[in-house]
């Protein structure tokens, strides 16, 4: 088993896999300019940027094994990227250990899918796991909203307020959103900005940290709150001072999106928001795995009703905790969801439920654990407490 290296117990030359650590930060950098150029996403899995230093082991197809401790440059569901002094052939079986955020280590086996020379003799290696993981474990929460999730421009659709009162914003925010089909409602005073706010055609609002007057960013988003405006507050800002920004979550935002960006990254930051309700896919059922031959199907049935109506309720609670950016009252509901789902046959509701409660003790931020929230809430809606007709046609 692969011992637990310390990034300062990594050597610098010789022992991690690399010739020379200056020609680790150039195929970084090299790596970072391709990326940057290719606006073209076909990855299945959500990559997150991983600079960590990870133990590998790789099996060689001829023979002998080789351990390693390496740089990571990303991670995802289904597979990780590190640097590596040399080629590696695909097929190589490789484990790969990885250091828990919140303490602990795994280990997952899989094997090279692809190994490319970047610079020297430094090599950017791609290894896919037999399992799918949950990257947010091992993570940096920071660097959760800078993963490749690339959402289709024309996917999109309804209305966003921006609130400009320098009159600068709403010309990059027009250019970027530009070829979708959400409209930009734009309003240069924060009293008005704040009654539009209020009309139901509004789909999400927008504003800069840094305002003009004497209310800012934080305080508006108090204000919106504390008028029951329950929809998505997006902030756009080149504010990078945590305290600030810990402030402007705190208030209420639903996520940051930093300056400078591109119209891409705009829209990745505010897509989960505009996704058109009719191109939403039909997910089928769950159903429990309670209902088997010897289960009595209309006791099942009855116990699952009622552990039903515990969990949309629970739901419910899980929405106006969201709303209210209550992260504790948000944590209590994922930890029953959890514990109880598998006991009543609701195995996926427990993964996810599970995920959802990694995601918000890693990042104490709702806006970095909307997705999964979001995935446990759908869960929630899908469940089933009748039998399915197999368990029907045996009993």
């Amino acid at each position: 088993m692969p011992s637990q290296l310390k990034e300062s117990e990594v050597p610098t030359t010789g022992g991690n896999g690399y010739s020379s650590c200056n020609h680790v930060a150039i195929a970084h950098s090299k790596l970072d300019a391709e990326e940057a150029a290719n606006t073209v996403n076909r990855r299945r899995h959500t990559r997150y940027p991983y600079r960590s230093v990870v133990t590998i082991e790789l099996t060689h197809p001829g023979g002998g094994t080789v351990q390693k401790a390496v740089e990571c440059r990303d991670l995802s569901a289904g597979g990780v990227a590190f640097l590596y002094n040399g080629f590696v052939y695909p097929g190589t079986a490789c484990s790969v250990t990885l250091l828990r955020r919140l303490g602990g280590k795994d280990i997952y086996k899989g094997k090279v899918t692809n190994c490319r020379h970047v610079q020297g003799t430094v090599h950017i290696i791609g290894v896919s796991f037999r399992e799918q993981i949950f990257p947010k474990q091992y993570v940096d929460p920071n660097f959760w909203q800078h993963a490749e999730e690339t959402i289709c421009m024309q996917d999109l659709s309804g209305n966003l307020l921006l609130l400009d009162d320098r009159g600068i914003d709403h010309l990059h925010v027009q250019k970027s959103l530009r070829e979708t089909p959400i409209k930009l409602i734009v309003e240069k005073d924060v009293q008005k900005f704040i009654e539009r706010a209020k009309q139901p055609d509004i789909t999400a609002v927008m504003t800069e940290l840094t305002l003009t007057g004497s209310m800012q960013g934080e305080q508006l988003i108090v204000k919106l709150r504390e008028a029951d405006y329950t929809h998505p507050i997006i902030v756009i800002t080149a504010e990078s001072r945590p305290a600030r920004l810990i402030a402007c979550r705190t208030a209420g935002a639903t996520t940051v999106i930093h300056k400078p960006f591109s119209a891409q990254q705009l829209v990745n930051g505010i897509g989960p928001y505009f996704k058109k309700v009719e191109q939403a896919v039909s997910e089928p059922p769950i159903y429990s795995s309670l209902f088997t031959p010897s289960a009595s199907v209309m006791e099942t049935e009855e116990m699952l009703r009622q552990y039903l109506q515990q969990v949309n309720a629970a739901s419910d609670d899980l929405r106006k905790a969201m709303s209210g950016h209550q992260i504790e009252a948000i944590r209590c509901v994922c930890q029953v969801l959890k514990g109880s789902g598998s006991s009543f046959g609701f195995e996926k509701l427990t993964e996810v439920a599970g995920h959802a409660l990694l995601a918000i003790e890693a990042s104490s931020s709702i806006e970095e654990s909307t997705k999964e929230l979001n995935s446990l809430e759908a869960i929630c809606k899908r469940l089933n407490c009748t039998a399915p007709a197999a368990a029907t046609t045996a009993a």
